[in-house]
Parts: structure tokens; C-alpha cells; sequence
């Protein structure tokens, strides 16, 4: 298989895999704030919205983007949904800011302004 058929597919299924968890947190947030998940859940989400939104971003380079299935708005609105869907759970709110290593209001700010244009 090729490089580029394996980042297609990859970058395919991750696609699917944000739109399924946007659409989980909003039926069934529970698991999501859990002792088992919460802080992780919480970590990986602010990663993923830090990558996409900072200049660690712009590191990411894709000939033809379409090709490749590779949608940065769509799956920052993704992500943003899943916070607006656990939003009214403290514990999850508090896993969010105390995230130092991806945290910061700036991102969120930046994450906003992009999903809006």
C-alpha cells in the first residue's frame, strides 16, 4: 500500500472517528468525565484543537487536501462541539484548564474566530 493511500485512509477514519465522538458527548457524556476517561478525554481534545489552531498548525503541509480528505474546519467545529457538549460538567471543565501542556484561552479565542469565518 502507499504512503499516500495510507494517509488517506488515516486521515479518512479520523475524520469519522471526531464526527462520532461530537455526536457521543451530546447523547452520552458520561463515560467522557468519568475517573477512567475524563482527564485524558479532556487532554486529548485540548491537543487536538492546540494543533490545529496554533502555529504548530501550520506545520501541516498537504498537497491537494481535498485528495486526501484532510478538513481543518471541520474538524475544529468537531471539536468545539465536544467542549459546547460537555461544557455544563464541572469536573470536565476543570480537566480542560488545568491542561498545561495544550491549554490556553487564546487557542479557544483563535479556534472561534476560525470556525466563524
Amino acid at each position: 500500500m502507499s504512503e499516500s493511500r495510507k494517509a488517506k485512509g488515516s486521515l479518512q477514519l479520523s475524520n469519522m472517528v471526531i464526527q462520532l465522538l461530537a455526536k457521543v458527548t451530546k447523547h452520552c457524556p458520561e463515560p467522557f468525565v468519568s475517573k477512567d476517561l475524563g482527564e485524558k478525554f479532556a487532554q486529548a481534545i485540548n491537543f487536538c484543537l492546540d494543533q490545529l489552531t496554533t502555529q504548530k498548525g501550520l506545520k501541516f503541509k498537504i498537497k491537494d487536501p481535498e485528495r486526501f480528505y484532510f478538513e481543518p474546519k471541520s474538524l475544529l467545529v468537531n471539536l468545539i462541539t465536544m467542549f459546547a457538549n460537555m461544557a455544563h460538567f464541572e469536573k470536565f471543565r476543570e480537566s480542560v484548564v488545568q491542561d498545561a501542556r495544550s491549554y490556553s484561552d487564546e487557542t479557544f479565542a483563535k479556534a472561534l474566530k476560525i470556525c466563524n469565518s
